[in-house]
């Protein structure tokens, strides 16, 4: 954990996890007045950590290379939370972090890799067929 500090807010709640399904499991396999016994514990933290690896794994794949990609991603998302969006609202949206200038070059790859189209309205989502 110590290599990939980026893994542990994942790790740190594998514990918290696997306690929580070790009591789900004590109280399924026993009914009211169940106690937790140690296969409980064995079984749960082999669930926790192996689910909790994998969530972080998934995360850190997801995480935007850089701050150029970051952009595009908060871009892409809000003309699809907006259905349309004009440069201006993404200008407003960024709220001066990038120029017009690097808004439009975004856009325009945006545009030459089919993920958005220009309408009358401003740039949209393109569907999926």
């Amino acid at each position: 954990m110590d290599s990939e500090p980026e893994l542990r807010p994942y790790i740190a709640r594998a514990g918290e996890i696997a306690i929580r399904l070790a009591t789900i499991r004590a109280a399924g396999r026993w009914g009211p007045g169940a106690s937790i016994d140690q296969s409980d514990m064995e079984w749960a933290v082999g669930v926790s950590w192996t689910a909790s690896q994998a969530l972080a794994k998934a995360a850190i794949e997801f995480v935007p290379e850089n701050e150029r990609s970051a952009f595009g991603d908060k871009i892409l998302g809000l003309i699809r939370r907006r259905c349309t969006a004009k440069v201006r609202d993404v200008q407003q949206y960024v709220r001066g972090a990038l120029h017009s200038r690097e808004i439009k070059d975004l856009l325009a790859q945006f545009l030459e890799a089919g993920l958005i189209e220009l309408t009358i309205d401003g740039y949209r989502i393109v569907k999926e067929r």
